[in-house]
């Protein structure tokens, strides 16, 4: 039984669209610290020093430099290399969560993520076959042939498809998990980190790479890892184009502006 809990933000400095990952980062790790969560049980990876630098003005975080740098892959498949390369081991006893930086914590997280009881907790999924889908859907996407790649892309997408093949696997998923926001326990976290990485090894230069999450949800499916949804009242997502209103809603929760211009790059 997990008795601490410690948060982990792997960090590729970056732009999407309007949105810069420091300063969400910086937004993101404010309000979590504000709560009263403690400083050292945050750790920031990333690639570079002047973002460790940064970001330890908001206080005694912990840091990990990733030094195996993503070559030709966009920046979400960032994560199965920065934990495998930079914290394969989980802390003594502690749940370990990984977060990505498009949040914001509104209380303390502590006590309600200790009350996890399976291995794995996410905070959002998706059901391949939503009954709106189904209806305009060709009948081998509802049920598909278990062998065939076409079909199993078009049930759960080309990522899922190439390892569900790959690995031989029969029972076909019905869920999808997402990996924003996922707490895991500290007895399988190194087995599925390392799973979670030779996966993304075994498909990377194969055309059916998507994200890292569709990868994730295949490993904690394939070591049959117990899991559940939970939606946190402690933490809110941003997703997509919605990861700009963070900005907005930082400051309306009087966080300190980030200073892009202070940054310089090594």
């Amino acid at each position: 039984m997990a008795s601490d809990v410690h948060i982990i933000f792997p960090l590729m400095p970056g732009r999407h669209k309007k949105y810069d990952y420091t300063e969400g980062a910086w937004n993101a790790i404010s309000s979590l610290i504000r709560t009263g969560f403690p400083e050292d049980k945050v750790v920031v990876i990333t690639t570079r020093n002047w973002v460790i630098d940064r970001l330890k003005k908001i206080g005694n975080i912990q840091s990990r430099i990733m030094r195996e740098k993503p070559h030709g892959q966009k920046g979400w498949f960032y994560k199965p290399l920065a934990y495998s390369n930079a914290l394969l081991d989980p802390f003594k006893d502690s749940l370990m969560v990984m977060s990505d930086v498009d949040v914001l914590f509104y209380k303390n997280p502590m006590k309600e993520l200790l009350e996890q009881k399976e291995d794995i907790w996410v905070t959002r999924r998706e059901r391949f076959l939503r009954p709106s889908r189904v209806k305009r859907m060709n009948t081998n996407h509802i049920d598909p042939d278990r062998k065939n790649f076409k079909a199993l892309k078009g049930y759960m997408g080309p990522t899922r498809a190439y390892l569900f093949l790959h690995y031989a696997l029969e029972e076909l998923p019905k869920y999808g998990l997402y990996s924003g926001f996922v707490s895991i326990k500290p007895s399988v976290y190194t087995e599925l980190i390392m799973a979670w990485r030779l996966m993304y090894d075994q498909i990377k230069r194969t055309p059916h790479l998507q994200g890292d999450q569709e990868i994730l949800d295949f490993a904690i499916k394939y070591l049959k890892l117990s899991w559940s949804v939970r939606g946190l009242e402690c933490v809110k997502e941003f997703h997509c184009d919605d990861k700009i209103v963070q900005y907005h809603k930082a400051k309306e929760m009087g966080i300190t502006a980030y200073d892009a211009d202070a940054d310089a790059d090594e």
